[in-house]
């Protein structure tokens, strides 16, 4: 049975992955009814024959976009959604995956709470990595684990919600215009803040049904973005955040607001800093106590040591002595006893040599 949502993949030249993303969604217990792959310049008769494996049972409809030219995360994200005509949409990386009841258990909830403009579930992150033709799974955790909902307050903080476990209403996303071209990275935190500004985003808890698969230290075409281009999710968070706070004041022009705020960070900042400076401090003192006291513990063993020495020294001399002694002892007692063997031995030759008197 299809659920009306579409699932956008958008790849490039990550076959191996790929195939992967296409067995998650293939094995839905309800399968979408669109499938949308956006192709992002890469070789486009890899990713035909890919679909070509599950074309006839991974979607009502497979549409596939195929860009001779990449034309970046965002963009290629805006003409999956755009290809598509589902009341719903997600977006699933072409390295991530899904449990088999994602789509149903989802659906099931859009379906129940229609005032909510997406709904997310929990996730788990895959710790793996890529040993030639193969992936080997290293471990995986349960990630944000003590999050029970997606609100605005949170995500303000940090952006808790990755692409593989949230569900958009389609007229959400129209009502925000979409993902933002300009934003080569956290193009989806930006598009989750404007959707929350005004619209809540449901949350299914328990056992995970997304998986956000990490790659540690792969920089290369297999590596996770949050991994290989860390430093341009790190310059975008501060850049979307500048962006959104020149605008609020611009609206409002309210600049004492903003340095209030700002104070208070900053004092929060302070007190980390000061507590980092005490825990420091602390673990010196630890440090230094517990070297005080191994070398308390070293001295006393090696006195111990000293005395165990000169015990074994004693023992030895007075074992040589003991020796001597049996030695001593056991020559006497030869002597004596070999003195009365020979004359016993003297005496029974008198005896033998003397006539016998005659009856």
């Amino acid at each position: 049975m299809a659920v009306d949502v579409a699932v956008v993949v958008r790849t490039k030249d990550r076959p191996l992955l790929l195939a992967r993303a296409l067995g998650s969604i293939d094995a839905q217990t309800e399968r979408p009814r669109q499938l949308v792959v956006v192709n992002d310049g890469g070789d486009a008769t890899e990713v035909e024959r890919l679909l070509d494996a599950v074309r006839g049972t991974v979607a009502d409809e497979v549409v596939v976009v195929h860009h001779e030219q990449p034309v970046g995360r965002p963009r290629g994200m805006n003409v999956g959604v755009r290809a598509s005509s589902a009341a719903t949409f997600v977006f699933h990386d072409d390295d991530d995956s899904w449990d088999p009841r994602f789509l149903e258990r989802t659906a099931a909830h859009l379906a129940e709470h229609a005032h909510e403009a997406a709904v997310a579930t929990r996730t788990a992150v895959v710790w793996e990595r890529v040993e030639g033709d193969e992936v080997v799974e290293l471990e995986r955790e349960v990630y944000q684990a003590r999050t029970t909902a997606v609100t605005l307050t949170e995500t303000l903080y940090r952006n808790a919600t990755p692409p593989i476990c949230l569900v958009y209403r389609r007229s959400a996303y129209d009502a925000v215009d979409g993902y933002d071209d300009r934003l080569t990275a956290l193009a989806d935190w930006d598009l989750l803040l404007r959707v929350l500004r005004t619209s809540e985003v449901g949350f299914i808890d328990g056992e995970p049904l997304a998986f956000w698969h990490h790659r540690r230290d792969d920089t290369s075409a297999t590596g996770n973005s949050a991994y290989a281009d860390a430093d341009a999710h790190a310059a975008f968070n501060l850049g979307i955040r500048d962006d959104y706070l020149r605008r609020s004041m611009a609206s409002v022009d309210d600049l004492g607001a903003a340095l209030f705020v700002a104070d208070g960070f900053r004092r929060i900042d302070e007190k980390a800093d000061a507590a980092r400076a005490e825990a420091s401090r602390v673990a010196h003192e630890r440090t230094e106590a517990q070297r005080d006291h191994l070398e308390a513990v070293h001295a006393s063993l090696a006195a111990e040591l000293g005395r165990t020495r000169e015990a074994v020294e004693r023992m030895e001399h007075e074992l040589a002595a003991l020796r001597a002694q049996v030695a001593r002892g056991v020559s006497g007692t030869i002597r004596s006893v070999g003195g009365r063997v020979a004359r016993g031995l003297q005496t029974g030759a008198g005896r033998l040599r003397q006539p016998r008197s005659s009856d």
